[in-house]
C-alpha cells in the first residue's frame, strides 16, 4: 500500500502555511486535520502513492467561527478532509 500525503495552499497560494496531521483509523480510512491561519478558500490536495487521488484538489472555505469540514474522498478506501479555525 502506498503512502498518503497532503498539501495545503492557503488563499494566497502559499504552501505550508498550515501544518496537516494524517492519521490513518482503518485499513483505506484516513483523517487529515490542520489548523488554518487565515479566512477564504483553502486548496486541500491529498496524494497516494505520489499521485493525486480523484477530484483533488479540494476547496475548504474557512471562515470566522467555522470549526470543522468533512469532506469525503474515495481513493483504494475513505478520506475525511478535517480543516479546523
Amino acid at each position: 500500500m502506498g503512502a498518503v500525503d497532503v498539501a495545503i495552499l492557503d488563499p494566497q497560494g502559499h504552501k505550508d502555511t498550515a501544518r496537516p496531521t494524517i492519521t490513518q483509523k482503518a485499513d483505506g480510512v484516513w483523517v487529515v486535520e490542520y489548523s488554518a491561519t487565515g479566512s477564504g478558500l483553502h486548496s486541500v490536495n491529498v496524494f497516494f502513492a505520489g499521485k493525486s487521488i480523484p477530484n483533488s484538489p479540494f476547496g475548504v472555505v474557512v471562515a470566522p467561527g467555522l470549526t470543522l469540514a468533512l469532506i469525503p474522498a474515495v481513493f483504494a478506501g475513505t478520506t475525511n478532509i478535517v480543516a479546523r479555525d
